[in-house]
């Protein structure tokens, strides 16, 4: 019996940007005055995949990506004829996925529908940071704002499966801002108490990181995956769950993790609150993500059980939030210092007997 064909990724390059960055050691070039030759690169490309596609007859195309350079310089329409040459020449898997590499500075809006539509389903978005400073460095011709747009016009589009390019280790770059750069990136606004920073983006509150927050999949105590080790999240795939409303943090962790991991729930129950969401669980409507320090009860009297599902728990982080240009009165402050030193202390604690408990 002979083996299975090998399944076949195709990436396509497209070599010019607007800038050559610095750091960048791709064969990348930048964008002629004349604009780029994209007729004839396109047409070049086709016959490559012509020629190419000799060798690879009888294996599923499970994926193409467009990289660079910077391809959403590129039209709609050329993206299409590609995809449509290659969906042709070769025989595209069930789940195909289709990237395309953007620079936030270069995508005017409404591109993003084009490029749906012409089939890409994927976009790899560079960011690489959200600090003026380092993207100066970096050479790159975006701001913070173009990236947090460019990443609203994604989702506007349809375009939910996308990620964000981030740098660590920038020159002089701290574990602080490299830190704010994720919180950015996964929850969308920047903690801290930089004057400076607050001033630029016109944003007046202060957030000061607490705590983490564990989030952790739970079912009733008869669960048939209840009391294993190490579960695979695809092992989730059948099951129904009990998820928090839209627009709720934990809902968007939710709709994050089964997207990751490629489950799509036969049953997907929505309700409003930790409360409701707990009593669905138990009443074995369904499995649900929640905050650990919802469940010190149900929990320690055994009502729900914490499942042992690989890659949680996923954390939050809590934040002291207040308005940086008003004053706050004495209790107020003494409020906030006790939840950064001994409250925090003591959620620290709180969250160890839970996991350890759960």
């Amino acid at each position: 019996m002979s083996p299975e064909p090998l399944p076949l990724a195709l990436y396509v390059h497209m070599p010019w940007c607007v800038r050559k960055c610095p750091y960048c050691d791709f064969n990348s070039h930048v964008r002629p005055a004349a604009g780029i030759p994209e007729h004839a690169y396109v047409a070049a490309l086709l016959d490559d995949l012509e020629f190419g596609a000799r060798d690879c007859a009888g294996r599923a195309l499970v994926s193409i990506f467009f990289g660079g350079g910077t391809p959403s310089l590129f039209s709609a329409g050329s993206i299409e004829s590609i995809l449509r040459r290659a969906t042709t020449l070769f025989d595209p898997a069930e789940e195909f996925e289709v990237t395309l590499e953007a620079n936030p500075g270069t995508v005017e809006r409404g591109r993003f529908a084009e490029y749906r539509d012409a089939g890409v389903n994927r976009v790899s978005l560079g960011a690489q940071s959200f600090d003026a400073r380092q993207l100066a460095a970096l050479g790159r011709i975006h701001s913070r704002d173009e990236t947090i747009k460019a990443a609203s016009e994604l989702h506007a589009a349809g375009l939910h499966n996308f990620n964000l390019d981030l740098m660590y280790g920038l020159p002089r770059q701290t574990i602080a801002e490299a830190l704010a750069d994720v919180d950015l990136a996964l929850m969308g606004r920047v903690p801290g108490r930089d004057e400076a920073d607050r001033a630029a983006t016109a944003d007046p509150l202060v957030r000061e990181p607490l705590t983490d927050n564990p989030h952790v999949i739970i079912a009733w105590p008869g669960h048939p995956l209840a009391g294993q080790a190490a579960i695979p999240p695809i092992e989730l795939r059948h099951e129904a769950f009990v998820q928090r409303e839209a627009g709720s943090g934990t809902r968007a962790m939710l709709d994050q993790f089964l997207r990751l991991h490629r489950i799509e729930p036969p049953e997907r129950l929505t309700v409003f609150g930790n409360e409701m969401a707990k009593h669905a669980v138990m009443s074995q409507l369904g499995i649900s993500l929640t905050s650990a320090h919802t469940l010190s009860l149900e929990l320690g009297t055994g009502a729900l059980v914490r499942l042992d599902v690989e890659y949680t728990p996923i954390m939050r982080r809590w934040y002291v939030v207040h308005h940086g240009e008003r004053w706050l009165p004495p209790a107020a402050t003494a409020f906030r210092d006790y939840l950064l030193t001994d409250g925090a202390r003591k959620v620290e604690a709180a969250t160890r007997r839970l996991l350890s408990a759960g």
